[in-house]
């Protein structure tokens, strides 16, 4: 592939007890097919679509690589652009998602973990508390951080179908509102901190708001 400038399929077979290739004596007794694609600096426009997508900008993008005769160009194209009419085309097709977000109404420690964990899986992570001495980037690293009442904040962070949001605040007047003004959003998974306390207030007060 570096040396045309061409994209290249290469097939490991993990099929032979003496798998030589991965050198792991798997015997998986599969293949494995991938597309090695040589990327120019002049980034095409599939890239940027990717990028912005991951980056959370975009809702969706379709690519495809296509396998043919020497004549047919081999890589990556966005799902609109043509492909050539050649036969023996052969045309793998994936859908690229923005990434999941989560938004956590509390600072505390116990929302730490659940924030880093879900940084790791590369998501979009927003961490909301009235408490500036507790939401701070350096306790939520890679978080976006907002320091206000959560009742005032639900309404101006962006929610979706994609969003995940948690109610982690131990104070009842703080987890009431944020909770009210959240179950009619279009959200993914609407979650609430379990406490000691029975939650019949807690519901209770959510139905007096509507």
């Amino acid at each position: 592939m570096l040396a045309t400038g061409r994209a290249e399929v290469a097939t490991y077979d993990t099929a032979a007890e003496n798998d030589v290739v991965w050198g792991t004596g798997t015997g998986c007794d599969g293949r494995v097919r991938g597309v090695a694609e040589p990327l120019p600096p002049d980034r095409p426009q599939w890239f940027e679509v990717l990028r912005a997508n991951l980056a959370g900008t975009a809702r969706h993008s379709a690519r495809r690589g296509s396998r043919g005769p020497p004549e047919t160009r081999l890589g990556t194209r966005l799902a609109e652009d043509p492909l050539p009419e050649t036969e023996g085309n052969e045309v793998f097709r994936e859908t690229i998602q923005p990434p999941h977000s989560l938004v956590v109404f509390g600072a505390g420690d116990d929302a730490q973990p659940l924030v880093r964990m879900a940084f790791e899986l590369g998501w979009q992570v927003t961490v909301v508390d009235s408490r500036a001495a507790h939401a701070t980037a350096a306790r939520f690293p890679g978080a976006a951080v907002i320091v206000s009442p959560a009742d005032a904040t639900v309404r101006s962070v962006p929610l979706g179908p994609r969003t995940l949001a948690v109610v982690m605040t131990h104070r009842y007047r703080d987890r009431c509102r944020p909770a009210a003004q959240l179950l009619p959003a279009p959200l993914a998974y609407l979650g609430l901190l379990r406490t000691a306390s029975p939650h019949t207030a807690l519901l209770a007060g959510i139905a007096g708001a509507g």
